[in-house]
C-alpha cells in the first residue's frame, strides 16, 4: 500500500534547517532530508577531542537532533540530493518511508510504503515510484523531467544497540526522461 501525504511548506522545520545549515560549514544542509541523513550518519563514537569548538557543535547537533529525527525501525537509508528535489528513502523489512523537499525548500512531503501481512518490501519497486514525479517538479515551476536511477548503492545500518547507525548513499547516475502520459 502506497500513502502520499499533502505538500507542505516545510516551515515547522526552518528553524532546525537553519541551524543545521549555520553549524555545518563544510556540506549544504538546507532541507530536512539532507538534516535527517546527516543524523543518521552522526554517532558518538566519532567524537575526537581534537574537534574544534565548532566540530564539537555540529557533532552534539547532530547527536541530539537525531533523538528526535530518528526513527527505531530504519534498517537502510538511500538518497538522492539534486537542485530541484532532495530524497531520502527509510527502509525496513516491511516497511519504507520517502522524505523528500524542494531544493527551494518551498514544498516537502512524505510517501509511505506497506505491505500486508508484514511481507518484506520490494525496495525495486519503492525506488520505481520514489523515481516518478509526485508534486515538487510541478508546484516549483520545475520542468517534468525525472530522474532515473542506476542501481542504487544502501548500506545496511546497525541497530542502536549496536553502536550507532551509519548511512547508505544512493550512487546514481542522473539522465532525464518524459514523465509519461
Amino acid at each position: 500500500m502506497v500513502t502520499v501525504g499533502a505538500p507542505g511548506d516545510g516551515s515547522e522545520f526552518s528553524g532546525l534547517i537553519a541551524t543545521a545549515s549555520e553549524l555545518s560549514r563544510t556540506s549544504r544542509i538546507t532541507t530536512l532530508p539532507r538534516v535527517r541523513l546527516s543524523c543518521y550518519a552522526a554517532d558518538s563514537s566519532d567524537f575526537r577531542w581534537s574537534m574544534s569548538q565548532d566540530e564539537v557543535r555540529w557533532h552534539a547537533f547532530r547527536i541530539a537532533t537525531a533523538e528526535l529525527l530518528r526513527l527505531d525501525w530504519v534498517c537502510r537509508t538511500e538518497n538522492s540530493f539534486r537542485d530541484d528535489v532532495d530524497e531520502l528513502v527509510l527502509f525496513a523489512d516491511d516497511r519504507a518511508v520517502c522524505d523528500w523537499q524542494c531544493g527551494d525548500g518551498s514544498l516537502r512531503g512524505y510517501i509511505y510504503f506497506t505491505t500486508n501481512n508484514r511481507k518484506q518490501i520490494d525496495p525495486v519497486w519503492v525506488r520505481a515510484v520514489v523515481s516518478q514525479p509526485h508534486g515538487s517538479h510541478k508546484a516549483a515551476g520545475r520542468n517534468n523531467q525525472v530522474p532515473q536511477r542506476n542501481e542504487p548503492g544502501g548500506s545496511d545500518l546497525p541497530s542502536r544497540r549496536e553502536g550507532g547507525l551509519a548511512t547508505g548513499r544512493l550512487s546514481a547516475a542522473w539522465s532525464a526522461c518524459d514523465d509519461g502520459p
